[in-house]
């Protein structure tokens, strides 16, 4: 039985974060065949922590974290990363930012 307190997917989502020593955490990212940048996320932690278990190695510690879905949308604009939902096997199921025209 799974004791793990419920997130509410439709106002969060799962992201992969790295800590490397002496430095402020961040976002995974990734890039897609045309090589564009983004954030992989998922709708469950145990989804995430697949997708974990399948990513290159980093050279900090990598976790699963809950993050607010509209928070992580308007950081990734900012920082120029489009925000992909994975399944996990890190394939593209769908886009949850707007793109920029």
């Amino acid at each position: 039985m799974n004791d793990a307190p419920k997130v509410d997917s439709t106002k969060y989502v799962w992201v992969i974060t790295e800590q490397q020593p002496g430095q402020d955490e961040t976002f995974v990212g990734l890039s897609t065949p045309e090589g564009a940048p983004f954030l992989p996320v998922c709708d469950t932690k145990e989804d995430a922590l697949m997708l974990l278990g399948r990513l290159p190695k980093g050279e900090g510690k990598r976790q699963a974290e809950a993050i607010h879905r509209e928070g992580l949308l308007e950081e990734a604009r900012k920082d120029g990363f489009a925000v992909y939902l994975v399944d996990p096997e890190g394939i593209l199921r769908e886009r949850l930012d707007s793109p920029e025209h």
